[in-house]
């Protein structure tokens, strides 16, 4: 089984000296380092405005990103991509607490998908950037990532699943990122995708505050019980987070399960004194 989550816009700071469990040479290069360094030289060739337009970002967004594409690295000296990113997701996943071991089993079991690099292993040496897949970047005669990215990242994930004994992709990337996936689905892997949702006043309801964190406390409860198989899955319990249900396709490659916590707010008595 491999898990594939969504990256995050925020990015920590790192330094090996402060961090001793990970060496450098413990480090990656990403899969599709060519086709990074093919976006980052469409991307050198945009002035700061349509950095800003392209991303629909402020003029200090796009001044930073401006100046981070035009000195952009491709190198093992970078951060390590699961302890890179800055976000709720990340946040809850707690990397800087996982063990070697813990990390390792990561590197194997856990993917992101990134409008830059494509695919990343956790280990795999990033620089930071803004790019989300959604972006309509034009390159050669594709019009945006969905097209240049086309089947190739899904096509890597089901070379990595050859050495996995169930044959399962987890979901727990966000739309935007779980399309350039879905798409190309055939037979040969099961798609499973987990939906966190919280009952308030008798209906279901999701948000990506609710989303993130359940997300990357998943992903943390994947590597500390090497879990590998939708019933293992299925026992994850957090923040009132429950498993309540599971939707199945006809020919069972595509499954959806369902978590729920109820949210709704306990009524009261308001006594006046």
């Amino acid at each position: 089984m491999i898990t594939i989550i969504s990256p995050a816009k925020g990015f920590n700071s790192f330094d090996y000296h402060d961090y001793n469990i990970i060496k450098k040479e413990d480090v990656s290069l990403p899969h599709f380092l060519e086709n990074a360094k093919e976006i980052v030289g469409n991307l050198k060739s945009l002035d700061i405005d349509d950095i800003c337009k392209l991303m629909k970002t402020n003029m200090e967004i796009g001044s930073l990103n401006y100046e981070r594409y035009k000195d952009f690295k491709f190198d093992k000296n970078g951060i390590p991509a699961i302890l890179a990113y800055e976000g709720m997701q990340y946040t809850a996943i707690k990397a800087s607490d996982l063990n070697r071991n813990e990390l390792f089993y990561a590197n194997d079991h856990i993917r992101i998908l990134s409008g830059l690099y494509g695919i990343l292993s956790p280990l795999d040496s990033i620089y930071p950037y803004r790019l989300e897949m959604a972006t309509r970047l034009a390159i050669n005669k594709t019009k945006n990532l969905y097209e240049y990215w086309n089947n190739h990242i899904f096509e890597k994930i089901k070379n990595d699943l050859k050495s996995h004994d169930d044959k399962i992709i987890l979901n727990l990337a966000s739309d935007e990122y779980s399309r350039v996936i879905k798409k190309y689905l055939d037979n040969e892997a099961t798609f499973v995708t987990c939906s966190f949702k919280a009952i308030k006043n008798n209906k279901l309801t999701t948000h990506s505050t609710i989303s993130k964190p359940a997300r990357g406390k998943m992903v943390n409860y994947i590597i500390k019980n090497r879990a590998d198989d939708i019933e293992t899955i299925k026992k994850f319990n957090y923040d009132g987070f429950s498993f309540h249900s599971e939707i199945v396709s006809k020919n069972e490659k595509i499954i959806e399960l369902i978590f729920v916590k109820d949210v709704t707010i306990k009524p009261f008595s308001l006594i006046q004194r």
